[in-house]
């Protein structure tokens, strides 16, 4: 997964607070994700110092990446923690960590899968918005 870092694009008088807030800082972090093919070669750029950035075929489909990269770094950490805490421990006892990555028919199985079944979650991610004081839209239309 790539990493993306904002502060070798600054540019005199740029703010340096992070964000991706012009075309050329954002061109910058589309590249990241670009691949030879024209095609993006990845879905999530991790950016340094700041978190993550998700993009989809759709506004639904780069926030179910959003929610669920979340997720499972979140799940990826406790794991790691819980790996570590048996890392004193006899080695027959200690939990072994080999990663194994998904197959690329794996990602594809999945990429559909999770294509088939973005309405699902997306209408109620749209209903808890509607109905939470929490987010609001001062955008006019």
């Amino acid at each position: 997964m790539p990493v993306f870092d904002i502060v070798p694009y600054y540019e005199a008088g740029d703010p340096q607070d992070m964000l991706v807030s012009n075309p050329r800082l954002g061109g910058a972090l589309a590249e990241e994700f670009s691949g030879r093919s024209g095609r993006p070669d990845y879905t999530v750029v991790l950016m340094r110092r700041h978190g993550f950035t998700t993009i989809g075929s759709s506004i639904p489909m780069a926030v179910y990446r959003a929610i669920y990269t979340s997720k499972n770094a979140s799940a990826q950490f406790k794991s790691i923690v819980l790996r570590d805490s048996f890392a004193s421990r006899p080695s027959s006892v200690r939990y072994k960590f080999d990663p194994n990555p998904l197959t690329a028919e794996q990602v594809a199985a999945c990429a559909a899968a999770n294509e088939a079944a973005i309405s699902r979650p997306w209408k109620l991610w749209c209903r808890e918005v509607e109905h939470s004081s929490f987010y609001v839209n001062n955008v006019a239309w």
